[in-house]
């Protein structure tokens, strides 16, 4: 941890409500097709003009720096969901440095998308906080403090939002299933609430990957798969197969619904933490006694009604609490081996997870808004699809979560082809169908329908 305690402190008044008042402001310029205004002095060169604000000992404009952070937590999104897309393709090449190198910026992005959507902005050498009465406050950096670039910053910071009740918060309402955040279904379960809940969200995290000290290990990863010969010193790739299969799994938990955007993913999670929180009241043995957990789950489901389907079925998904094969959540969790080959993954998981926290953030930012249609942002998101090769076809009636079937056409393609079957090469599996396996890499769609456009 770089932060003195001064500024550690600073970082706990950083305020989301403060933030949906300037992302609120930001609709104005959505008219001229702008995100940001054209008099905002931090729209272009900000770090530049931040530094000489500070040099020169002027204090930020409030309202320009609020409403950039505001709208770089879903810029920040974005960007986020194509570096991962970047990373999958070096992926399912073989290329483990780039694979590392670009899955890397995906979560650094999506830790500073979560971060400026609670009122956090990173800029280089020259941080800021936005608090209750929307003051945007600077981290200092005066000697003998040394100056704390973007990275470490961000994972300081990150570090110490995780472990806070904001953080609880926007976890329990942003994971929805059945119609139901995750909150509501953790309410009726008993315990110490507040004790109990702030466990989960640790646990939680820690099973995501989201803990620090594996992501300071990915950034020196990313540092030796950057600037060191990789034929020196890196792990084989995957096989084909493996690759592709892990990478249609990430796929099946982003597929949409109209209600939910990651409504496979977040069930699971929901699984996950009401099986944590029982065994934190319970504990483990007692839970396995005369049917403990199977009761609890029966009188969970009448109070909660789940509306997407009958409680039968939800019971029967709620005691699957064991499985062979690994999630994409248990592969997040796992502890870093860079000499493994499966550690690729495990780095594309973790960006995964962080990019649906980062997603679930800003489509509550977009939720807030008085009143919001897709279309006020075309401008914005019609030539990502484009220049992405994702849509040329989005007229009046086009609605993001169609993006969806273009996916589940090459998913079916690649197992129709056999390209998840041993044993396989990277070459023929691209010789094969390289329209679907370049389709799958085309990631920005889950950001553009997750964020909730």
């Amino acid at each position: 941890m770089k932060l003195n305690s001064k500024n550690q402190h600073i970082l706990t008044h950083a305020d989301r409500a403060a933030v949906e008042h300037h992302f609120q402001l930001l609709q104005n310029n959505w008219k001229a097709g702008l995100w940001l205004r054209t008099g905002n002095i931090y729209r272009e060169k900000c770090a530049v003009r931040i530094r000489s604000r500070v040099k020169a000992g002027l204090p930020p404009l409030n309202n320009d720096m609020g409403t950039y952070i505001a709208g770089s937590a879903v810029t920040h999104c974005i960007d986020g969901w194509r570096y991962i897309g970047k990373a999958i393709h070096a992926y399912l090449r073989g290329d483990v440095g780039a694979t590392r190198h670009l899955a890397y910026y995906a979560e650094l992005r999506a830790t500073m998308a979560i971060l400026a959507s609670e009122g956090i902005g990173a800029f280089n050498n020259q941080h800021y906080v936005i608090d209750k009465n929307r003051k945007c406050n600077l981290i200092s950096q005066r000697h003998p403090d040394p100056a704390i670039g973007t990275h470490q910053f961000v994972w300081d910071a990150f570090s110490i939002w995780a472990k806070s009740p904001a953080a609880v918060k926007t976890l329990h309402r942003l994971v929805v299933a059945g119609d139901l955040p995750l909150q509501e279904w953790l309410r009726h379960l008993g315990g110490n609430s507040s004790a109990t809940h702030t466990a989960i969200a640790a646990k939680w995290l820690t099973q995501w990957g989201v803990d620090i000290a594996q992501m300071i290990e990915d950034r020196e990863l990313r540092n030796e798969a950057s600037y060191n010969p990789s034929a020196f010193v890196l792990p084989n790739s995957e096989t084909s197969a493996q690759a592709i299969s892990f990478v249609n799994d990430l796929w099946e938990l982003a597929e949409p619904r109209s209600s939910a955007r990651f409504e496979h993913l977040d069930k699971i999670l929901i699984r996950k933490s009401i099986i944590t929180t029982l065994v934190a009241v319970h504990g483990k043995t007692e839970l396995g006694k005369n049917d403990l957990l199977g009761r609890t789950i029966d009188a969970l489901l009448h109070q909660v009604t789940p509306s997407d389907s009958p409680a039968e079925e939800w019971r029967k998904f709620l005691l699957e609490t064991t499985s062979a094969k690994k999630t994409i959540i248990d592969e997040a969790g796992c502890k870093p081996n860079p000499s493994l080959p499966s550690h690729n993954k495990q780095m594309l998981a973790r960006a995964f997870m962080l990019l649906r926290v980062a997603s679930g953030s800003c489509e509550m930012l977009f939720k807030n808004l008085p009143t919001f249609e897709s279309a006020d942002l075309r401008f914005w998101w019609e030539p990502i699809n484009r220049n992405a090769g994702i849509s040329d076809d989005m007229d009046d009636e086009f609605q993001m979560i169609d993006l969806w079937k273009d996916v589940e056409d090459a998913i079916s393609n690649i197992r129709a082809n056999n390209l998840t079957q041993e044993p396989s090469s990277h070459f023929n599996s691209w010789q094969r169908d390289s329209f679907s396996l370049s389709l799958i890499c085309t990631t920005e769609r889950i950001g553009l329908w997750g964020v909730g456009l």
